[in-house]
């Protein structure tokens, strides 16, 4: 399966942050659009060190750092970032995406509750914030209102057609509900409203890869790669691709490329694996099953890993 994809925040308006710090976010946003974490997280640091009480930029940090998988530290940042604004949605919406991730269910609940009844009271003075009905789908979503999440976030659209995260948000909802075409459609209004956007790119290049269609999937997968040529996910997701489509020698090739990018990358290294076993390239399938254990040895990879190099080493 292609792999999924990354959570990104939509940067409203705030009167309580400069027009400097407002531009700077605006670029944090955009650098989180293009998956440019290491460049996101550095405008952050540089925002905070200016202010150390700008809770949007603890925000964003801790948005970057749950994209990087890192649910510990994305906790710590919403952490201090709900501390110093008791009424930042995102930061709510934010920790409770982490704490999902940490397997801490109940406070994640409560999290998303209270992210929603914030959006709440802001519908009620405002009933066109397009902001506050986009959080609040994203606060549903976590505790699997899948339903009103839609409708939130369908309201959102209808107030701001532009609105790219949203779109994407909504297209995640139909592929889940195998509603690919529909999915594939609002990932193109995205990519429409922003061509920039990574995870859109990939999000229609997985619909696409789930209806074969793998020659528009690797074109969205190759689109992704130059917003972003340092982007481990959509080089290892093209690599998928290549391998379905039976191309092998392609995808080992970016599979190579997405460990390159990221050497911790545990599921290109197996997936090259399985491509150059494919290929009965042993040695070099043995050496990348060995690193997958090294990195993951609990995971599913890592225990597939194992299982492999039992039946290699049977094999001779």
């Amino acid at each position: 399966m292609i792999a999924a994809v990354c959570v990104s925040a939509a940067i409203g308006v705030h009167a309580d942050l400069s027009a400097e710090q407002e531009e700077l976010l605006r670029w944090v946003d955009t650098m989180q659009l293009q998956c440019r974490w290491d460049e996101g997280l550095a405008m952050c640091d540089m925002i905070i060190a200016a202010d150390p009480e700008c809770a949007e930029a603890y925000c964003e940090r801790g948005i970057i750092l749950l994209n990087q998988e890192e649910p510990e530290r994305a906790e710590q940042e919403f952490m201090v970032a709900v501390a110093i604004s008791p009424r930042l949605v995102r930061g709510y919406v934010g920790r409770a995406g982490a704490r999902t991730g940490l397997g801490q269910a109940p406070e994640a609940k409560e999290d998303a509750q209270l992210a929603i009844e914030l959006c709440t009271k802001t519908l009620e003075l405002n009933q066109r914030d397009a902001d506050a009905y986009y959080h609040r789908g994203l606060a549903r979503r976590v505790i699997g209102q899948e339903a009103d999440a839609s409708w939130d976030l369908t309201r959102a659209l209808e107030i701001r057609p532009e609105f790219a995260q949203a779109r994407l948000e909504r297209a995640h909802i139909y592929r889940n509900q195998g509603k690919l075409e529909t999915a594939i459609e609002h990932c193109t209004r995205a990519l429409e409203a922003r061509p920039d956007y990574v995870s859109a790119w990939l999000t229609r290049a997985r619909a696409y890869y789930q209806t074969a269609n793998y020659e528009q999937a690797l074109a969205d997968c190759t689109s992704a790669l130059e917003v972003n040529p340092q982007s481990a996910r959509a080089a290892f997701n093209r690599g998928l691709v290549q391998t379905r489509a039976g191309r092998v020698a392609e995808g080992i090739a970016d599979f190579t490329l997405a460990v390159q990018l990221r050497d911790d990358y545990e599921d290109a290294w197996f997936y090259r694996a399985e491509a150059y076993a494919t290929l009965g390239e042993m040695e070099a399938a043995k050496a990348d099953w060995r690193r997958v254990v090294e990195l993951a040895p609990d995971g599913w990879a890592g225990r597939l890993a194992v299982d492999r190099l039992a039946v290699a080493e049977d094999d001779g």
